[in-house]
Parts: structure tokens; C-alpha cells; sequence
């Protein structure tokens, strides 16, 4: 910038500034936003934006892009799809939970003591690279050896989007992790006595309607697993909620903080 004084409006409230010699940045003294001006276009630009400084001039402004820490969503909307589409709208939650935390950004100056959502050194898997691996790596005539490791990958999956999630936040202060994610433990122990109970009370029902046409069996262990399955049910709807609140509740800080 030359040394002479120049007069400029406020890309935001067009209030006119007057630029002294030398001086790089000001502060409008309408609308309070602080400003740099742009020797390019002969106009002040937001100093929200990168400004390279050079020879004690302002030589460059470049839009500053928004740092990305994922998208928060409504747990409780994919839970209720989920339960319309019989599970299908959960995998498809699922899905977008494995992609929310791979495009997740650490700002380790500000996030302390966190640590990063990776695996084994590179970022975390999506389904997609999943299944395409499945198929291509399976020949045509091993489809169970393709039925099997899909549901392996689908059963293991949300445990590592858990435990990511949980170590990320683990060791933050309320500062930048206001809400913590409930370890994987919490959320297989839910899944296992779900998928253990649910086969017993189903056949269980069914026998008993095809043999004594009673809707409730006199057996101990059908009730068991009822309480089982429900138990199960409301520990991966918990686990769920809970998951997704912290994973809000740090993106929302960390957008406040840095952008």
C-alpha cells in the first residue's frame, strides 16, 4: 500500500472509512468489523479472511474457508426411519455417522488431549470401500463367504465408530467436549443380549402359536428373553442418542470457537 491516505466504504455497512498512512487493518467504527485493505481491487475486504502481509503491506486477501467438524443430525429422525424400514434406515444412519467422522477435523491447539479418528494410520473406513472390497476380493460362486463378512463389517463397524468417537473425546475438557460418547462396551453388551434373545422369543412365539394357539407361553425363558431383548433394545437406543448428542455438542463448540 502506498503512503497516502484513502477513503473506502465498509463491504458491510458501506460506512466511510478513511485509511492512514501505513496502517494495514482498521476497525469500522459503524459496524465494529475489522478490515484490510485489498491494493487488487482498491477496497478494504473482512479481515475474517487470511491476509498476507509483506514488506509491511497488505498484499494478498483470500476468502478463509470454514473449518469442517462434521454435520450435527437428529438422532431420533434415523431412529424412527430405521424402525419403518426394519433396520435399513439405521444402516443408512450408520452410514452417514462413519462419514460425519471421517471428514471430521482435529484442531489439536485447541482440542487437548484428543485423540485422532483414524485407523490403523489412515482415516476411517466407509461402507462403501467396504463392501467393494467384499465383492471384488470374492469370486462369483462365494456368496456365503460374502453374506458373512458384510454382516461382519456391519456388526463391527458402529463398534469402532464408538470407540473412535469415545477415545476422541475421552481425555478433552468441557471445552471443546462438553458431552462425552459412551465407550463400545456399553453399546456391544446392548447388542449382544438383543441378538441373542430376539431368535428365542421369536421361535418361542411361533411355536406356541402353531401348537396352543396361546399368545403367551408358560415359559420362564421366553420371558427371560424378553426382558433380554428389550434391555438390549433400550441400551443401543441409549447408546445411539447419546453417541449423537456428543458428537453435536462438539462440532457445535468447536464451529463457535474457530470459525
Amino acid at each position: 500500500m502506498k503512503s497516502e491516505t484513502i477513503y473506502c466504504n465498509c463491504p458491510e455497512c458501506n460506512a466511510n472509512l478513511v485509511i492512514m498512512d501505513n496502517i494495514l487493518t482498521i476497525t469500522c467504527n459503524d459496524c465494529g468489523i475489522k478490515l484490510a485493505y485489498d491494493p487488487k481491487s482498491s477496497s478494504l475486504q473482512v479481515l475474517g479472511d487470511k491476509v498476507d502481509i509483506f514488506d509491511g503491506e497488505v498484499k494478498t486477501t483470500t476468502v478463509k474457508r470454514k473449518q469442517v467438524y462434521g454435520k450435527k443430525r437428529i438422532y431420533f429422525i434415523y431412529f424412527l426411519f430405521g424402525l419403518v424400514t426394519l433396520g435399513i434406515g439405521l444402516i443408512v444412519y450408520m452410514l452417514r455417522n462413519l462419514k460425519d467422522l471421517e471428514t471430521h477435523h482435529s484442531n489439536y491447539d485447541l482440542e487437548k488431549g484428543a485423540e485422532p479418528i483414524l485407523t490403523h494410520g489412515e482415516f476411517f473406513p466407509s461402507f462403501n470401500s467396504m463392501f467393494r472390497d467384499r465383492l471384488y476380493m470374492s469370486p462369483w460362486y462365494a456368496g456365503l463367504y460374502v453374506i458373512f463378512t458384510i454382516a461382519y463389517d456391519l456388526l463391527t463397524a458402529p463398534i469402532e465408530k464408538y470407540s473412535s468417537l469415545h477415545y476422541h473425546l475421552k481425555d478433552q475438557g468441557k471445552e471443546t467436549a462438553p458431552t462425552k460418547s459412551p465407550h463400545s462396551a456399553w453399546y456391544v453388551t446392548g447388542l449382544v443380549s438383543y441378538l441373542v434373545s430376539m431368535p428365542v422369543v421369536i421361535s418361542t412365539l411361533i411355536l406356541n402359536l402353531l401348537q396352543n394357539f396361546s399368545v403367551f407361553p408358560q415359559n420362564i425363558i421366553f420371558y427371560v428373553s424378553c426382558g433380554l431383548a428389550a434391555f438390549g433394545f433400550l441400551m443401543i437406543t441409549i447408546c445411539g442418542a447419546i453417541w449423537q448428542k456428543a458428537f453435536n455438542d462438539h462440532i457445535k463448540v468447536m464451529d463457535k470457537i474457530t470459525n
